[in-house]
């Protein structure tokens, strides 16, 4: 009898086991990125809608634009830009979403020109020349920022997407280092109480499923003194949708 209720309780497990992992399967599916099999200590319920591009890494090419040109400095110029974002879906068909969280840019360019810190706080940027020595040199940038962005997408989990958004950001570093060929000439400038503390951005992403090409400019001047160089941040690159 004992063996009897056993083989039942197998049995019975065997068939809840299958049709669960067919239920996970089905359900997975629509969770996009290479972490789709983490949500939670559950899966989701059928009437949840699916969530997409919570956690989006932008790599970028930094550049300026306004009084100096693009593609006039190094192009050795990169950076990353992490967003966690809240997708916060529209419609019942989830083709229209509402995003926003918090993210970070780390970002710096290659300088073939230097920068000039002057009086009253002004900032101005000059050509190198034959009397500068140094080697090298990079300004480096950090801000926080709010993400804000109107997110619309085709159907189902293999989808086009295309982002239009804003950035309310707070510029927490600015810094430019000068490196010579004698290591103790190296010389590290800060430029933070210098810029433009509050920025504000637009941006665009374009792309299918996890990937997307992204593009980013400040409207504002990255230096906060009206007498200084005006120039203003641009940025384009890949977005890549981890989750």
């Amino acid at each position: 009898m004992i063996l009897r209720l056993f083989i039942c309780f197998m049995v019975f497990s065997s068939c809840f086991k299958s049709i669960a992992q067919r239920n996970k399967e089905r359900q997975e599916k629509h969770n996009p990125g290479i972490f789709w099999y983490i949500h939670g200590w559950n899966y989701k319920k059928d009437r949840y809608l699916p969530k997409y591009d919570r956690l989006v890494i932008d790599i970028t090419y930094n550049d300026f634009s306004g009084e100096i040109s693009p593609f006039s400095q190094g192009y050795n110029s990169f950076g990353v830009n992490p967003n966690f974002i809240f997708d916060i879906p529209l419609n019942k068909k989830n083709t229209l979403s509402f995003g926003t969280g918090i993210g970070m840019a780390f970002s710096h360019i290659q300088m073939r020109d230097k920068l000039n810190s002057l009086h009253g706080g002004v900032v101005v940027i000059s050509e190198k020349t034959p009397e500068d020595t140094y080697s090298k040199n990079k300004l480096i940038s950090s801000n926080l920022f709010i993400p804000i962005e109107l997110r619309f997408r085709s159907k189902g989990w293999q989808h086009t997407k295309f982002h239009l958004g804003a950035k309310l950001g707070f510029q927490t570093g600015l810094i430019s280092k000068m490196f010579y060929p004698e290591e103790s000439q190296n010389t590290k400038l800060d430029f933070t109480d210098k810029s433009s503390r509050f920025t504000y951005s637009v941006h665009a992403r374009l792309g299918i499923r996890n990937y997307a090409f992204f593009a980013s400019y400040n409207l504002n001047s990255l230096f906060r003194n009206k007498k200084s160089t005006n120039i203003n941040w641009l940025q384009f690159g890949i977005s890549l949708s981890l989750f």
